[in-house]
């Protein structure tokens, strides 16, 4: 084969890729402290704009909208153990049994969908969190959780992050008597990425 040749297909089987990648699905784990009917969607994937009904609907109760976005996610994510054969989202598993829980595996960019809403949103690290633990005056929170270490193996990490949703979660409820979780994130773990975000 040419190197002519050669070229066209790497530059095909990329260009495939980010096509793919600029279309991908994470999923989403949502909860509140209200007492609304768990809603289960009948479709495998949900698209950026069917998502974006489903959070309208809950937004007529008047939530505050609290948003924990990992870098990448994927629902492989959730069934993954640490090294002691414990679960890596101990505070995610009791939020499902005590609260109704909705969760969908594959959301078209849900953050997108959010950001998109006719809503104030405010986004700030975890990091600048944790310094000063201020719940902006906003509608909806979106909190960065991209605070991963060198020497930390992602199991590691999504247990840590899940420590952080449990103490931020139950801040924020001290505050806001009505609050609408979500877990996601703005990435599939299955695809290499551009650091652009719409």
């Amino acid at each position: 084969m040419s190197t002519y040749k050669s070229m066209l297909v790497i530059i095909s089987l990329l260009f495939i890729i980010d096509l793919a990648c600029s279309t991908e699905f994470v999923p989403v784990y949502m909860w509140s402290t209200s007492k609304a009917s768990e809603r289960v969607s009948a479709l495998h994937r949900i698209s950026q704009d069917s998502f974006k009904d489903d959070v309208l609907e809950h937004l007529k109760g008047d939530p505050f909208v609290i948003v924990f976005a990992e870098q990448t996610l994927s629902p492989e994510d959730f069934i993954q153990r640490d090294q002691s054969g414990g679960i890596v989202f101990p505070y995610l598993s009791k939020v499902k049994r005590e609260a109704m829980v909705t969760y969908f595996p594959y959301v078209q960019h849900p953050i997108r969908a959010l950001k998109h809403l006719d809503e104030e949103v405010v986004e700030l690290s975890i990091t600048a969190l944790r310094e000063n633990l201020e719940i902006p005056d906003s509608k909806i929170l979106i909190v960065d959780l991209n605070d991963a270490k060198d020497d930390e193996h992602r199991v590691e990490m999504l247990k840590r992050h899940d420590a952080d949703i449990k103490s931020i979660y139950e801040e924020i409820c001290k505050k806001h008597k009505n609050v609408l979780a979500l877990y996601t994130a703005h990435h599939t773990s299955w695809c290499e990425h551009k650091p652009n975000r719409s």
